[in-house]
């Protein structure tokens, strides 16, 4: 492939493997294209994760698209910017969760994306609900990891981010998923599991496992709203304001707004940097 090809013909190739933790490699004349297809001869050779930093989100999502042109759309990821829409915060979790699970190498961010502090790979890890037929795992255990995680508790489930319970029956969309899956329970016990049409509901076929990711960085706990609600009240007595009933009515129902983005540090017992998803030895890009 041409990645390869432009590797051998690189004249530190033989010398990359060697180089120090954090030292500086300068690449000069590379243009358009040619950037993507430095990144990805080097990526693919060495096998090394990449964190690959760009100056916006428009030149991060071109970059992104060339280097999967060059990789293979499974090995990269682009993160989105932190924003209100529901699609672009389930982006940024699916985003980390692959490039921690080493299922992307490259991971590539504009710097407004990439600076803000984040859940931990830690935590993340602890927070992904895999279900396959035979699991033991209560149903109540997967509706309060819904709940906890930003999902909606709807009548009918037919958008991402939704889920429904009936009787032994649970549907949920996650937005990592290409279908939403129905789950039946016998018990404790996952006894099926399948995906279904949103538009028609009906069955499409039984499915082999389901991967549950939350849809914000941050597990909206009861503690984790508590701990918010003190800290809201506590701001709001300091400069003699009120708080807006709305958002403790949101706490109390334990419900997901962007706001809450900015409170990580009393929603989360520890945050960290993009950097902490970077496994040795990756290398940054920029």
């Amino acid at each position: 492939m041409l990645p390869e090809f432009v590797w051998q013909h690189w004249p530190f190739a033989d010398d990359a493997e060697t180089f120090a933790p954090g030292a500086e490699v300068r690449l000069a004349g590379l243009h358009g294209s040619a950037r993507a297809l430095g990144i990805a001869a080097w990526a693919r050779a060495t096998r090394r994760p990449f964190l690959v930093l760009c100056r916006t989100d428009e030149v991060a999502a071109a970059l992104a698209q060339d280097l999967r042109f060059f990789l293979g759309e499974d090995w990269v990821v682009l993160l989105p910017e932190r924003d209100a829409d529901p699609e672009a915060r389930a982006g940024r979790i699916e985003a980390l969760h692959r490039f921690a699970t080493e299922e992307a190498q490259v991971l590539v961010a504009s710097v407004a994306a990439a600076l803000p502090r984040t859940i931990t790979p830690g935590q993340l890890a602890q927070t992904v609900l895999s279900l396959y037929p035979q699991r033991i795992v209560s149903r109540e255990a997967v509706l309060e990891a819904l709940t906890t995680g930003g999902y909606r508790s709807v009548g009918q489930v037919s958008e991402p981010g939704e889920f429904a319970a009936r009787g032994g029956i649970l549907d949920c969309f996650p937005p990592n998923e290409r279908h939403p899956v129905r789950v039946e329970f016998f018990g404790d016990e996952v006894h099926s599991l399948r995906t279904f049409d949103p538009e028609t509901q009906r069955s499409l076929g039984p499915a082999e496992r389901a991967t549950i990711l939350p849809l914000q960085e941050y597990l909206l706990t009861e503690e984790a709203a508590g701990r918010l609600a003190t800290r809201l009240r506590a701001r709001a007595l300091r400069h003699a304001v009120g708080v807006s009933p709305a958002l403790l009515e949101a706490l109390d129902q334990r419900r997901s707004l962007p706001e809450w983005d900015a409170f990580l540090a009393d929603l989360l017992p520890e945050t960290a940097s993009l950097l902490a998803y970077l496994s040795p030895p990756g290398a940054v890009v920029w």
